[in-house]
């Protein structure tokens, strides 16, 4: 078995959980393929996530929802399995903590877990394209007035936003920017893609959700694409001029997490965001 090992610094301070998850693994027998990144803490040979993504059977990934969403976006095409190792805020991507880790490389040696396949959303911005696993968003900047998104699914037209923009998120997503904005919370095997409206100033406005077959097109009316900004997964995308239409399809890829436990959604959903409402002002993020 070959494993790779991404270590989001910023996260594991020092790598200390990761350092842990090595050790247990390196006394089984299997191939441990390091990404560079953490060579300085971790000492041994470190290699391009491409390279390991390549040949590795699964990736253990060290960090956040953040960094879950950056590496599968990064290595989708490759089809391998994430796992995540939670050390960053609410960590629904993520499968387990650092407390339980000989429990999860025995269940990983004796493939004592399963595959779960989530949505992608592939994203058409002039002639360039993009994955999200969790959303597109469609915004104005700050110090600019409301926005006018028209919001076209399958060619008819159903609603024109007018405020701060639109979110089309995965149900994946449905738990991120979507949910703070009122959007529906949708279970992730539930086939179907949401759209937010952001700050709608209207009576009408409400979150919808669509078939994943449907194409969803998003067009700012009022404004020059300087005055918005395009965020995938949280990541903004530079727009030329004329670029004032998003296109938003389910893509051919999906993003495969190994999970461990058969937990239910919803109960996952409840604990995760009791915990998160449960943080102080002095208590680690």
């Amino acid at each position: 078995m070959k494993v790779g090992i991404y270590v989001n610094i910023n996260r594991d301070i020092k790598c200390e959980t990761a350092i842990k998850f090595i050790d247990i693994l390196s006394k089984k027998n299997v191939e441990i393929l390091l990404i560079k990144g953490a060579e300085q803490y971790i000492n041994m040979p470190s290699y391009s996530l491409e390279e390991v993504a390549g040949i590795a059977d699964m990736l253990i990934v060290f960090g956040g929802d953040g960094t879950m969403l950056s590496i599968a976006r990064r290595v989708v095409k490759n089809d391998i399995a994430l796992l995540g190792v939670n050390k960053g805020r609410l960590g629904f991507l993520t499968e387990c903590e650092d407390e339980n880790l000989q429990v999860v490389v025995d269940r990983l040696i004796t493939n004592d877990f399963y595959v779960e396949e989530r949505t992608m959303l592939k994203i058409v911005i002039g002639n360039k394209s993009y994955l999200a696993l969790n959303e597109v968003s469609l915004s104005r900047l700050m110090s600019k007035r409301t926005i006018d998104v028209s919001i076209t699914i399958d060619g008819g037209l159903c609603d024109i936003v007018t405020g701060d923009g639109v979110i089309v998120s995965t149900p994946t997503g449905s738990t991120a920017y979507a949910m703070s904005c009122g959007g529906a919370i949708l279970s992730p095997e539930v086939k179907a893609i949401g759209v937010t409206a952001i700050c709608p100033h209207s009576l009408n406005s409400r979150p919808m959700v669509v078939c994943d077959e449907s194409s969803i097109c998003l067009k700012v009316n009022n404004c020059k694409p300087s005055d918005i900004v395009v965020c995938i997964d949280g990541e903004s995308v530079d727009l030329e001029e004329n670029e004032l239409v998003v296109t938003i399809e389910k893509s051919v890829n999906t993003t495969k997490l190994i999970r461990l436990n058969n937990k239910n959604f919803y109960s996952k959903l409840i604990h995760k965001m009791s915990g998160w409402n449960k943080l102080g002002s002095n208590d680690k993020l």
